[in-house]
């Protein structure tokens, strides 16, 4: 798997020096989209048998009209080098630069229940306070936890589950 960072900085650092790095990501997002639900489109991308002037002409007709000038001559030279495939790593990569610069930090949640919304809002914004940077939850039920929240951020762990409790306890059990 080829590393799309670089492309991704490329189009990130034109997006800051503009003051739209928050619109090409939302249109990246767009074409990462369509990538993932048309495998089709995806495949003729990666053809090596279709010219790469076929293959602008279909980026031409989905994506022109519907992106920023940037982003589409960004589209033509991915596709000048045989990467236009790969939008959605770099969408990803992209989301990586963006989230770095304006310090957001994705954080996966772990319940064991459904959380209602406010309990989402309160638990962001105490991540939030804890870590000093705008948090973006991923929020996921895991019924085999029984009771109690695990948060996993890039720098810790908190795992203050039941599950987590109970084997604990079976392994304090098992050094006895």
């Amino acid at each position: 798997m080829m590393d799309m960072m670089p492309y991704a900085q490329a189009l990130f650092e034109l997006g800051t020096e503009s003051q739209k790095d928050d619109v090409y990501l939302e249109q990246l997002k767009a074409c990462s989209n369509v990538w993932v639900s048309n495998q089709k489109l995806v495949a003729v991308l990666k053809h090596p048998k279709i010219k790469r002037e076929q293959k602008e002409q279909i980026l031409s007709t989905c994506f022109e009209k519907d992106v920023d000038p940037i982003v589409f001559r960004f589209l033509r030279v991915l596709n000048q080098h045989d990467l236009c495939a790969y939008i959605p790593e770099i969408y990803e990569a992209y989301k990586k630069c963006y989230d770095k610069y304006h310090h957001i930090e994705m954080v996966e949640v772990y319940s064991a229940a459904a959380l209602d919304p406010k309990q989402v809002e309160d638990l962001k914004k105490v991540l939030s306070e804890r870590l000093h940077k705008t948090v973006e939850l991923d929020v996921k039920v895991d019924p085999k936890l029984i009771a109690g929240l695990k948060v996993q951020t890039a720098d810790f762990v908190l795992d203050n589950t039941v599950l987590a409790r109970a084997n604990e306890m079976k392994e304090h059990i098992k050094k006895s």
